[in-house]
């Protein structure tokens, strides 16, 4: 309610509660009661303020902390760039439209784990959240698509199909920043834009089929079905791809030479 309230007067009011602190129009959800906590645990361990000192804006993008509209333009220039090459690399792509818009929301981290499932209250406390595969770790975006030692196989699997020995991304947002900056020509390029995308999109739905239908986990089998997914995805956008399925499932490293001279 008191959208004014300075960060000075809430450690003031150290030996009361968090309702003396923080007064809202509604009652809130559990997750916003949990994230509430732990605001008003970092206002208590912030540091004092300095009473000498009147509080004032800084700019962060200059260490002079002063405003500029050069700084502004820069800033807004050089993020606009680095977003818009992951833009196009997800919705420019061969992979059908339901791929890419999944893939976007994995990008921005906003598809439906268990943990979210449960923070916001579809699932019930006691409801297990950790992990399909590997049953010990929660449920997370970055955890089920890219970290879970299982996922990493799959990972490292096709990878290795496309002749590259790979160090774990970060998140999401660091793996498809990172398959941005991999330049090929045509057909080269449409097969590699896919590659990403179809094993996020490989791994969310054996995570699916094995939650809801009982799906046995098959690491050969969905490695296999990911590679076969990508050219097929090549070969329905792009009619000159000439090369089998089957040829380029099993020998890649031999059609990608027959094609590194295209223009």
């Amino acid at each position: 309610m008191d959208k004014a309230i300075s960060v000075k007067l809430v450690p003031s009011r150290r030996n009361g509660t968090e309702d003396e602190n923080f007064k809202f129009r509604r009652y809130l959800f559990q997750w916003e009661e949990e994230e509430l906590g732990r605001l008003y645990e970092m206002l208590l361990n912030a540091p004092v303020l300095r009473e000498e000192m009147s509080d004032r804006l800084r700019w962060g993008t200059k260490t002079s902390g002063l405003f500029s509209i050069a700084s502004t333009y820069k800033w807004c220039k050089w993020s606009f760039v680095d977003n818009s090459r992951i833009v196009d690399f997800i919705w420019k792509n061969v992979s059908p439209p339901k791929v890419q818009f999944f893939s976007w929301l994995a990008w921005k981290e906003r598809i439906k784990t268990s943990s979210y499932s449960q923070r916001i209250r579809v699932l019930s406390d006691d409801i297990d959240i950790n992990c399909i595969f590997c049953k010990e770790v929660v449920e997370s975006v970055n955890h089920v698509l890219l970290f879970c030692p299982f996922t990493w196989k799959i990972w490292s699997r096709i990878l290795n199909w496309w002749g590259i020995q790979w160090v774990i991304s970060g998140s999401v947002n660091s793996l498809l920043n990172w398959c941005t900056g991999i330049k090929l020509k045509k057909q080269k390029n449409m097969i590699w834009r896919a590659l990403p995308l179809a094993v996020l999109w490989s791994i969310w739905k054996q995570k699916n089929d094995s939650i809801f239908n009982n799906v046995q986990v098959d690491l050969d089998g969905l490695c296999e079905s990911i590679k076969v997914r990508i050219v097929l995805w090549v070969k329905t956008s792009c009619p000159s791809f000439k090369s089998l399925v089957d040829d380029s499932v099993h020998n890649l490293q031999q059609v990608k030479f027959c094609i590194r001279g295209e223009t």
